[in-house]
């Protein structure tokens, strides 16, 4: 097809904004043999390879290309897709344009909150930063003995002192209201007037996985706090066992106690806290071949570089790597670890418009979880088939089956415990997608607006960004909206709030 001339009505050209606005921009110039692309050329080109190579009719104008290239608006990435094959642009380079473009866009409406995140400095972007496995081969060795921990360890005088600071009510609000431990007997054990035995290994454990157990109920900032303690108070354990007494037992706890904290620092979206712990839950899975724990940890680090979590239209090929490895560290047993990993991989495999991938993992999510008789106690203690639900309604949402996501998600949404805080904001986010994809901003902005105001008052950083990623992507053209408005403004000051950090 010949390019149309310059002066054509549809070659009034606008001033580009973002790498993706330049990047279409430069694409329409000549190249390859071929002249100058107008506005009008691109929309035949891309609704043409939409239709040949899925079947769909685009739709797309003249107006759309002004929005992607002057507007920040960001298609989604089978529509990067179509925009690659049609502009003859490699696919990575449009898609790392896209990324870059959300990210600028962001920061550009929003400010920077000052840490480190995902939403604000993309890790895909950042090989030097990057936490996975092949990175940190090339960084000195971090071991539990020498790793930074958020609280020192203590001596048995610094630990009776902090012990009276943390008052016990305090332990029992977070323990769920059961006396699992005493302090003392930590102060023994250092001291030498008493021995590392089962007892304490059973009570140090079943402290963890009772903080483990109130994931979606506590603010994540309070609940680390204790358990970073808690993992001083374990490693000060494993320190003090006399050899081979307990030692593979106590790893394993301390392994499972790190890893948790390294989740929870995702929630307050400080990857540097939450690196810190991943790296001591690697290291002592390591040493007692824990292959569960390997998983948590790869797919932790796996959301730090997906931006479907922070309800972002892009996909990371680093993020399906990372859970590809988790999936198979945890192994081909039925397991809620299992089914959790495979629908995450799931929602990345949507989020880039793979159908027949994501409804695989979706089944085989479904399998695992189905084979589970009794929930193990821990994090995973509160799964059921209404989690399965929540994944795969997200996964419609992404892959365009909005009415059928909507049957999945409300019902889901409608039966939630209450005090289930993480998992009720993210249900509201989603049905909230569906609905500004359906051209209903007001009912979009008031469930995203919902949803805010949950997750800043538990301090729910990660939620947070999870909705203003929604309102960036889905409720562009609706800028005017006075609902749109409000929650931009309530945006704005969930964001600029001063964020509790664990003490």
């Amino acid at each position: 097809m010949a390019a149309s001339p310059p002066n054509s009505p549809g070659d009034r050209r606008i001033g580009p904004k973002g790498p993706f606005g330049h990047l279409l921009r430069d694409a329409m110039e000549p190249r390859n043999g071929r002249g100058r692309l107008s506005y009008a050329d691109a929309v035949e080109r891309i609704n043409r390879i939409a239709k040949l190579r899925d079947g769909k009719r685009a739709g797309y104008s003249t107006a759309t290309i002004r929005n992607w290239i002057g507007r920040w608006v960001i298609p989604s990435h089978l529509t990067l897709g179509w925009i690659a094959e049609a502009l003859e642009v490699p696919l990575q380079d449009v898609i790392d344009a896209a990324d870059a473009a959300e990210n600028e866009r962001y920061k550009v409406r929003y400010g920077q909150s000052g840490d480190t995140t995902a939403a604000e400095t993309p890790a895909d972007s950042h090989p030097a930063a990057s936490t996975s496995p092949t990175s940190q081969a090339n960084q000195p060795a971090v071991t539990p003995s020498t790793a930074p921990v958020a609280q020192p360890l203590l001596t048995a005088a610094q630990l009776e002192a902090e012990m009276k600071r943390r008052t016990f009510a305090q332990y029992l609000a977070l323990a769920g209201g059961f006396v699992v431990f005493r302090p003392d007997i930590i102060a023994a054990v250092l001291d030498g007037t008493s021995q590392v035995d089962e007892a304490l290994a059973d009570r140090l454990h079943m402290r963890s996985l009772q903080y483990m157990q109130q994931w979606d109920a506590l603010p994540p900032h309070l609940l680390l706090s204790a358990v970073v303690a808690h993992l001083d108070e374990v490693q000060i354990a494993l320190k003090c066992a006399k050899p081979d007494q307990l030692s593979h037992r106590l790893h394993v706890i301390a392994a499972e106690t790190a890893a948790f904290a390294g989740m929870l620092g995702w929630f307050l979206q400080n990857r540097g806290l939450a690196e810190i712990n991943l790296s001591i839950a690697d290291d002592y899975s390591r040493i007692t071949g824990h292959r569960p724990v390997q998983a948590i940890v790869l797919a932790i680090r796996a959301d730090f570089h997906s931006h479907v979590q922070l309800g972002r239209n892009v996909g990371s090929p680093i993020a399906r790597t990372m859970l590809d490895a988790a999936i198979s560290a945890a192994g081909t047993s039925p397991s809620p670890l299992r089914a959790w990993l495979l629908l995450r991989q799931a929602e990345e495999h949507a989020v880039i418009g793979e159908q027949r991938q994501t409804y695989t993992l979706l089944e085989s999510a479904e399998t695992a979880l189905m084979g589970v008789r009794t929930m193990p106690d821990g994090m995973f203690k509160h799964w059921n088939s209404d989690m399965y639900r929540a994944f795969r309604g997200n996964c419609e949402q992404l892959l365009g089956e909005y009415n059928q996501s909507i049957l999945t998600l409300v019902p889901v949404l409608e039966r939630i415990k209450p005090d289930s805080v993480s998992n009720r904001i993210a249900l509201q986010a989603d049905i909230a997608a569906v609905h500004a994809r359906q051209g209903d901003p007001e009912q979009s902005s008031r469930l995203l607006g919902q949803a805010l105001a949950t997750a800043a008052k538990a301090g729910l950083r990660e939620r947070v960004r999870r909705v203003a990623g929604i309102r960036l992507n889905l409720l562009t053209s609706f800028e005017s909206h006075p609902t749109v408005r409000n929650l931009d403004e309530q945006i704005r000051a969930a964001i600029a709030a001063p964020h509790e950090s664990p003490s």
